[in-house]
């Protein structure tokens, strides 16, 4: 007889999807059947480190701390002509390795890979395809960050986590927020609720909002452009 996955795997970044997406896992079920990794490479902060690692030690799962860095770096001395200067291919080399050892984890423990993708960051594409999206189920996939927020807070997370900038530390520096051209993502979910979840256009976007038409414009693009990371995840629901 087969027997199905037993529980979850999940990657702790130390940033707030993660650490609700881990206390979420633990309510439904149970500590023992949750397994933690904390994956950092240079570019992480050690703040953020201490922080995922007070989350597991905080629920009492059993959690794994594995460095990444030598095996990004056999990838670059692999790899020829490989462009350190090139902050896009070279940084998402960091999440789609942290998905290879969570698999291995997965199907090593008979488990499933617990994505920690929020609804704002699916919607904008904000995630590696293959990668932070290679995942099995995304349990907050359906808040945007602002309620993943405070459902942190409601949870009894930390402030400095629950409200820590959000960033993927792919490189030095590097924020969600800079990215979106200093856009808060407050200001962004409140875009993303008008145009998919009440099927808004654009017009009606601008005027239930009260955000500029730039802004709406430049969100719905992001929304466009990112479709094909959407279906690699197959999300029933999303455009």
């Amino acid at each position: 007889m087969i027997q199905g996955p037993q529980g979850a795997v999940i990657g702790l970044s130390g940033g707030v999807d993660s650490s609700v997406t881990a206390y979420l896992l633990v309510r439904a079920l149970g500590r023992d059947n949750v397994v933690g990794l904390i994956l950092p490479y240079k570019t992480t902060p050690p703040e953020d480190i201490r922080d995922a690692k007070y989350i597991a030690e905080t629920l009492g799962i059993k959690y794994y701390y594995i460095d990444i860095s030598n095996v990004r770096n056999a990838f670059a001395e692999a790899i020829p002509e490989f462009d350190e200067g090139n902050k896009v291919a070279t940084g998402n080399l960091l999440p789609r390795i942290r998905m290879t050892i969570l698999y291995y984890f997965a199907n090593k423990l008979n488990k499933v890979v617990a994505g920690t993708g929020d609804k704002s960051e699916l919607l904008i594409g904000y995630f590696t395809k293959y990668g932070d999206g290679g995942v099995d189920i995304l349990p907050i996939g359906d808040l945007y960050k602002t309620q993943v927020r405070y459902l942190g807070k409601y949870l009894g997370l930390l402030d400095s986590i629950a409200f820590k900038p959000s960033s993927p530390r792919l490189w030095d520096g590097q924020t969600a927020e800079g990215e979106l051209g200093g856009v808060k993502y407050e200001d962004v979910d409140v875009i993303l609720h008008a145009l998919v979840d009440y099927r808004m256009n654009i017009e009606q976007a601008v005027e239930a909002t009260g955000k500029p038409l730039e802004l709406v414009q430049a969100v719905w693009r992001r929304v466009i452009n990112t479709e094909h990371k959407r279906r690699s995840l197959w999300c029933p629901g999303y455009p």
